[in-house]
């Protein structure tokens, strides 16, 4: 299942951002690919926790790159990345609090 899932592709339908996919990809601790959008959820940084792709060529050229063996471990290391911030910034009760 997931958890043995190397990398996670998320995109979005048109003008249609911030869901819940985004955050159970980032608990899953695999790489998660995203393409763009114009607010990310806090303390997301592109190329830190998580990959940003422009189009159908990009994220075949990220795939292709975060599989080869030679980028295992900076497949893993963003993937772990991601999963800490889930945990530490992005439940619920966290986004209530930033509201309140």
């Amino acid at each position: 299942g997931m958890l043995e899932t190397k990398i996670i592709v998320l995109a979005q339908r048109d003008k249609w951002e911030d869901h819940f996919r985004l955050d159970e990809a980032l608990l899953s601790g695999a790489l998660v690919l995203h393409d763009p959008q114009t607010y990310w959820p806090h303390r997301m940084v592109d190329g830190i926790n998580f990959v940003v792709y422009h189009n159908i060529s990009d994220l075949e050229s990220k795939i292709l790159y975060y599989l080869d063996p030679m980028n295992e471990q900076g497949r893993m290391t963003i993937g772990q990345r991601g999963r800490e911030l889930a945990l530490k910034h992005h439940r619920l009760w966290h986004q209530a609090e930033r509201i309140l």
